[in-house]
């Protein structure tokens, strides 16, 4: 699809053009993201759909905006929908407060509708949210809350990064967490297991995922699902009867060993693991979520989400 209007082009993004993605990362925000990762992570082939996003083009065909909705699936009353995550959202400062953001998402949004998908969501960071919110119209029940828990020990993340030996510690990494990576690939999380409007975790989803450095580990009497990134980044854990405290000590067992000064737990407000930390454990605010139910736009069902849920994850 490709839509005019005075100032811009409106093309929708596919693998011949998703270059110009990594583009627009390194004009706007100076970061360097290979094409490669762009090309796995909008591989979308499980979901039979791909490529929900468009791109703005200036008259010169400089790339000027972007905005995209990731396909994939949740569980909304019992029953599987296709749903989109809204994520990768930028704009060259060249061409800020030009109204691209509205334009890409109303064109994106369509495009959603067109294919059936039935439920959006985002966690956005503090540039984009007020398009979301204002521009978009979309629902905002509230933000994630992380929990963080210090670590004491030998800081070795941070001592070989320092010194520039991060090849080292991935090695260090890779053989801890053999020690405890799980025989199973999938992971279903506690709220899954408990019944709740959930993102939809299968087979197909974690070999999507994949193009994230994220592991699954057992942690005897329970697995967590985590990436390393300056802290371990607890995206989920699954159902557990041991008592909280026991199961934040095992946490902190595998971080001393990975040579971590803490770890994080992110969840939506009264997610299976919020209702047992937030008695004793003091939390910090998130990023926004946002929602929007194209079937029934007002209405404001929210999901139960983890840090796992994320595109970064």
């Amino acid at each position: 699809m490709e839509e005019l209007n005075q100032e811009y082009r409106i093309v929708r993004a596919s693998e011949d053009n998703i270059a110009d993605l990594s583009r627009l990362f390194k004009e706007s925000r100076g970061i360097h993201v290979p094409v490669d990762y762009l090309k796995r992570k909008y591989n979308t082939a499980y979901t039979s759909k791909s490529y929900f996003a468009h791109f703005a083009y200036s008259a010169d065909g400089t790339p000027a905006a972007f905005f995209c909705l990731f396909p994939c699936f949740v569980r909304i009353n019992g029953e599987k929908k296709l749903a989109g995550q809204s994520a990768d959202i930028i704009t060259h400062v060249d061409h800020q407060r030009k109204g691209l953001f509205g334009l890409l998402g109303r064109a994106t949004e369509a495009l959603a509708k067109q294919e059936g998908m039935n439920y959006l969501f985002a966690f956005p960071n503090s540039n984009s949210f007020p398009g979301f919110y204002r521009s978009l119209n979309w629902h905002h029940p509230g933000n994630f809350k992380i929990y963080s828990f210090p670590i004491s020990g030998i800081p070795i993340y941070r001592i070989l990064h320092k010194l520039k030996l991060g090849k080292i510690y991935s090695l260090w990494k890779s053989f801890v967490i053999s020690m405890f990576r799980s025989k199973e690939e999938t992971f279903i999380g506690a709220d899954f297991e408990s019944g709740e409007n959930v993102c939809w975790r299968d087979e197909s989803f974690f070999s999507y995922k994949k193009y994230n450095d994220n592991f699954v580990c057992e942690l005897n009497g329970f697995r967590i699902w985590a990436k390393v990134e300056g802290a371990l980044i607890v995206g989920d854990i699954s159902r557990s009867n041991m008592p909280i405290e026991k199961l934040i000590n095992k946490i902190s067992r595998l971080c001393k060993l990975l040579g971590l000064d803490s770890f994080q737990i992110e969840v939506s407000e009264g997610s299976f693991y919020d209702k047992l930390l937030r008695d004793k454990h003091a939390f910090l605010e998130g990023v926004p979520i946002v929602f929007k139910n194209l079937d029934i736009p007002e209405q404001k069902l929210s999901l139960s989400h983890t840090g796992a849920d994320a595109d970064v994850f």
